[in-house]
């Protein structure tokens, strides 16, 4: 029963591992935090507000490598008369090493959009920032004299579901040695995902569609958030199988 079980279980795997392209994307690793206050910097004409941000693909069980910080920021003509033209390479974040880094990607405000007084914009900045630094501010400074800066919240590297499902591509999930570990290992794991997938009951062949339609995301990140929304119970569940191959099985299951 166990050995169904286990293959049951680790048949998740081609959901998350699917798309195997991509960056982290957009969502989770200490989840999403709370806002900062807009500042503006002396004598600037544009403000800049913090309104969320995430963390995702924490590397698990290393001190190394990096992983992608998401802000959400709103950027606003404060007291400039003449429109205020966005420039996205206008963006950066400091770490905690004094290191500036600029966005990989920016959403929602391509350069050339324009500001008029009191206009706002809502931005969406991707940062990869390498392990174990921490952002701490994030600015926008375009060389024209419009500048900002505001301050970023705590960011906790704490591996979340979200990383753990990131992760679990690296592992082929098969094999005798792996199953054996499961089985030994993760039974609570197992079972909880076991009494997950039961408590869908109808919905089973719902979530199965869900899963596979999230299979076309940008990320592996969008595509656990996807997978997440389909039914947060058993993706929680499934994703305890993960944590615990990952943090008991590693050698077994690559």
């Amino acid at each position: 029963m166990h050995k169904v079980l286990v293959a049951a279980v680790l048949s998740g795997f081609i959901a998350c591992s699917a798309n195997g392209t991509g960056s982290t994307g957009s969502t989770d690793g200490g989840g999403v935090q709370p806002s900062g206050d807009a500042t503006v910097a002396t004598g600037g004409s544009v403000g800049l507000g913090l309104s969320s941000q995430r963390v995702a693909g924490i590397p698990i069980g290393a001190s190394d490598g990096s992983y992608e910080y998401t802000a959400q920021v709103v950027l606003t003509n404060v007291s400039s008369a003449t429109p205020v033209a966005l420039v996205s390479a206008a963006f950066s974040a400091t770490t905690d090493s004094a290191r500036v880094l600029m966005p990989t990607t920016v959403v929602g405000c391509p350069s050339g959009d324009r500001l008029a007084l009191g206009g706002r914009a809502m931005c969406e900045l991707h940062f990869t920032v390498t392990l174990p630094q921490r952002p701490v501010t994030v600015a926008y400074d375009d060389g024209a004299g419009h500048a900002a800066t505001v301050a970023a919240q705590a960011v906790d590297l704490t591996p979340s579901p979200i990383d753990y499902c990131i992760a679990a591509v690296r592992y082929s999930g098969s094999g005798q040695a792996c199953t054996d570990c499961l089985e030994t290992n993760c039974r609570s794991e197992l079972s909880a995902e076991t009494n997950a997938m039961i408590a869908l009951g109808a919905m089973r062949d719902a979530y199965g569609r869900c899963s596979n339609n999230c299979r076309g995301s940008a990320s592996l990140a969008a595509q656990c958030d996807c997978e997440r929304a389909c039914s947060e119970p058993y993706w929680l569940a499934l994703n305890g199988v993960y944590a615990c191959m990952i943090n008991r099985c590693a050698s077994a299951c690559r």
